[in-house]
């Protein structure tokens, strides 16, 4: 879901991984920052980029 600032806030860490491979070109920096496991975001999201 995008906001009029540009922002997005996502339902799911699903939705979310959907969202920055979709976006993601060669040479992108993605950073992410939890103080957790966050449902395994971190190695589901360099799954999905090498997948694609």
């Amino acid at each position: 879901m995008a906001s009029a600032s540009g922002q997005e806030a996502f339902d799911s860490v699903e939705a979310m991984i959907e969202r920055a491979v979709a976006a993601a070109v060669t040479g992108d920096s993605i950073v992410v920052m939890s103080n957790g496991g966050f449902d395994g975001l971190h190695q589901r999201l360099l799954t999905a980029l090498a997948e694609r």
